[in-house]
């Protein structure tokens, strides 16, 4: 019995923590291994606060009784800060080579600003709020694009499987948002947000150093680029297609909210758009070979506008889970074809530069767009937005085929005629 009691008296071995068992993990990997897999990890937590945020948060301002127009004003706000700050930031991080401590540094700044951003409902202290939100968000997302790429090194290619993990994310998180809120109300999204950024905060511990250059030749670069016809074509084609494409993204919650939609259907009409763009990503590459950067760009742009006819006719809220599913022609197609053509149309020396511009095409359509579809969504009602947008979009289609066939058949003309002389 005595020995029995000395027996149970013995040590047991005990199960670690499950933070312990995280870290054994990573440590265990091959460092290469180890540094994809905490990108892929940054990617998800950070496209899941967006998942939870982007929905809902136009719903949100219109629940508490802000206008269409003031709404558009404050999605212009984020944009404009964004053209600016985004290089800022770029800067600093070269300059101080502390990727760590700045992403920390920017993601706490934005937890705080989301959370005091919570806090207030009259539209001047939420647009204060934006603005300092904005300031800080903005450079979440290019540093964690800047120490994915440089991971992958010579082998960018490979960058769609890394922000996959980003769709995996949104998806996640949009699945779920929707019935959650139904429960505590849309005041959560701000808590939701900062909840995954937190866990995004947290994973930085696990960060392995990486090399960082990141907008230090986005000025030089962008006005060499624009003075070239094939950047002029893009970039004019480009920034219609994503101010149509801004007025289903502010607008289309509360559309089908008006329309009888529950927050649930909220979430799975932006679910289904991420599922849809998964095969997009998977088999960009076999696309690419098959059709071509320049055509997939303009099929993307194509079906930008179809979907906007589509939104503007639907009767019924659930038509939206089936337009949607339209979300991977459209900016699958786009995305994908256009990281490829801008690597291919950009110097060696700026291709950085060059897909931060394609990023900053978004962000001046979005200053640009936000009043005016504001405005128009108050004036004329959703229908009438949706086909004006549809309209924009389908002068972008025309502007990019038309443009790169002109291109096309000027460059053979000058081969011929040096061929002939």
């Amino acid at each position: 019995m005595a020995g029995s009691r000395a027996a149970n008296r013995r040590p047991l071995t005990r199960s670690p923590p499950v933070g312990d068992h995280l870290t054994h993990t990573l440590i265990c990997m091959p460092s290469s291994t180890r540094a994809l897999f905490i990108g892929k990890v940054l990617y998800f937590f950070l496209f899941a606060a967006l998942g939870i945020f982007v929905p809902f948060l136009n719903v949100y301002y219109k629940g508490i009784g802000l206008s269409g127009t003031q709404i558009g004003l404050i999605n212009t706000l984020g944009p404009l800060i964004a053209i600016f700050a985004g290089p800022m930031w770029g800067l600093m991080c070269d300059r101080l080579g502390k990727l760590r401590l700045l992403l920390g540094g920017v993601i706490l700044g934005t937890i705080v600003s989301v959370l005091g951003l919570s806090m207030v409902t009259t539209f001047f202290a939420i647009l204060s709020l934006v603005a300092v939100f904005n300031l800080f968000a903005s450079a979440i997302m290019p540093l964690v694009d800047s120490y994915n790429l440089s991971l992958l090194g010579d082998h960018r290619e490979r960058y769609g499987e890394q922000r996959l993990w980003g769709t995996f994310g949104f998806l996640t998180s949009t699945i779920f948002a929707g019935s959650i809120f139904e429960q505590t109300g849309l005041h959560g999204v701000f808590a939701g947000y900062a909840l995954c950024l937190g866990l995004l905060l947290i994973t930085l511990v696990w960060l392995p150093p990486a090399a960082t250059r990141v907008g230090r030749t986005v000025f030089k670069g962008f006005t060499q680029m624009l003075r070239q016809p094939v950047w002029i074509i893009l970039s004019v084609a480009v920034i219609l297609v994503m101010i149509a494409n801004n007025s289903w993204v502010n607008f289309l919650g509360i559309t089908v909210k008006e329309m009888g939609a529950n927050d649930s259907l909220v979430g799975r009409m932006w679910s289904v758009g991420a599922i849809s763009e998964i095969p997009v990503m998977l088999y960009g590459t076999r696309l690419l070979r098959r059709w071509g950067a320049k055509r997939m760009i303009a099929t993307g742009f194509f079906f930008y506008g179809v979907r906007l006819i589509l939104y503007a006719a639907m009767p019924r809220p659930e038509w939206v889970l089936g337009i949607n599913l339209m979300q991977g022609l459209s900016f699958g197609f786009y995305w994908v074809g256009g990281v490829n053509y801008v690597s291919q149309i950009t110097p060696e020396h700026l291709r950085a530069t060059g897909q931060s511009m394609l990023a900053s095409f978004y962000n001046i359509a979005s200053v640009t767009a936000g009043p005016l579809i504001g405005s128009v969504f108050d004036t004329f009602g959703s229908s009438r937005m949706y086909l004006l947008a549809a309209v924009t979009a389908w002068s972008g289609v025309m502007i990019f085929v038309i443009g790169t066939l002109r291109l096309r058949r000027n460059a053979a003309l000058q081969t011929h005629n040096h061929s002939g002389g």
